[in-house]
């Protein structure tokens, strides 16, 4: 499930903004969600279950391909949906027909998987870093909305 942050008077604010010419007001908002964006990689990296390290470090923040200026943060490894969903019990067989697999120090041909509870992660360090996220796509827009309202 993907999270986002509506700002409040967005249009009011657009409006202001409105001024700059099409490319600033882009970059504009770009580097705003990029700043908030970017605070929440830390939380979401202190919620990470760890094990070995590997998920954590895959924590990363890319830009969404659709909309210009906006950004996604989450793991981007082969498994996190893994983690986040959950697994049922399942039965893991050797790859070739005859192989076997060493599990426990034995050598056998299945093994029954328990399943993993679901851990999200993703949705706990998105709302342990809101606020700091909030607050500092605020500071990256403050100025220049001063600036436009003093400009009328």
């Amino acid at each position: 499930m993907a999270n986002k942050i509506t700002v409040d008077g967005l249009e009011a604010a657009t409006a202001l903004l409105g001024k700059y010419a099409a490319p600033e007001l882009t970059k504009l908002l770009t580097k705003a969600t990029k700043t908030g964006a970017t605070a929440f990689r830390k939380p979401i990296r202190q919620e990470t279950p760890v094990d070995t390290g590997n998920l954590a470090k895959k924590i990363s923040v890319r830009k969404a391909r659709r909309t210009p200026d906006a950004h996604l943060v989450g793991p981007k490894s082969r498994y996190s949906h893994l983690v986040v969903g959950g697994t049922k019990p399942h039965r893991i067989k050797a790859r070739r027909v005859g192989g076997v697999l060493f599990f426990g120090g034995r050598m056998v041909p299945e093994v029954m998987h328990p399943g993993a509870a679901p851990n999200d992660f993703v949705e706990r360090g998105f709302h342990r870093g809101r606020r700091d996220a909030e607050s500092k796509m605020t500071a990256v827009l403050a100025d220049p909305l001063k600036e436009a309202t003093r400009r009328g």
